[in-house]
C-alpha cells in the first residue's frame, strides 16, 4: 500500500504482465486482512459524487452484500495503454482572473469571471458542495443563509 498525500490523490499500481479481459463485466476492489496487525485498510470515499448503491458491495462472511453508505470509493481501474496523466511541457496555461467581492461578504458575494467559465460550485471546509449554478460574466450569490466562516 501507499499513501498519497492530498485531496483527490490516486496510486497507480502497474501489472507486471498485460491480462487479457474477455468482453464482460468486471469488479475492483481491495481485501482486508483481518487480525493481521492492523484491521483497517483506508482508502478514500468521495461523499459528493454517489455511485449507485447497486454497485457497491462487502463481503465479510463470504457472502456479497449490497453497501448503504452513499458515495464513490476512490478506486479507479485505468485499461488499455500506460499513459502519463501529466501536461506536455510545451503546453502553457493561460491563466484566468476570477474577482470576487466584497470580502468579507455579509449577504452578497459578486462573481466576475471570463466567459471560459461556464459554472461555479460553493464548498464547505468538508468539501460538501453547498451551491452550483451556472456561471455569467457577473454572479450574483445570496449567502446570507450561511454562517460566518470559511467557503471555496
Amino acid at each position: 500500500m501507499k499513501y498519497e498525500p492530498g485531496i483527490n490523490q490516486f496510486t497507480t499500481y502497474a501489472l507486471n504482465q498485460p491480462l487479457p479481459l474477455a468482453p464482460g463485466s468486471y469488479y475492483i476492489g481491495i481485501t482486508q486482512p483481518a487480525n493481521f496487525g492492523s484491521d483497517s485498510i483506508y482508502y478514500g470515499l468521495d461523499v459528493n459524487t454517489s455511485a449507485n448503491l447497486q454497485h457497491l458491495y462487502y463481503n465479510v462472511d463470504g457472502s456479497w452484500y449490497g453497501s448503504s453508505i452513499s458515495g464513490s470509493l476512490m478506486m479507479r481501474p485505468i485499461v488499455g495503454l500506460p499513459f502519463s496523466p501529466t501536461l506536455s511541457p510545451d503546453v502553457h496555461p493561460i491563466p484566468i482572473v476570477i474577482r470576487a467581492y466584497p470580502n468579507p461578504v455579509t449577504n452578497q458575494l459578486y462573481i466576475q469571471q471570463p466567459d471560459q467559465i461556464r459554472q461555479f460550485m460553493l464548498t464547505d471546509l468538508q468539501g460538501k458542495r453547498l451551491l452550483q449554478g451556472d456561471a455569467f460574466p457577473v454572479t450574483g450569490l445570496n449567502l446570507s443563509q450561511y454562517s460566518p466562516g470559511l467557503y471555496f
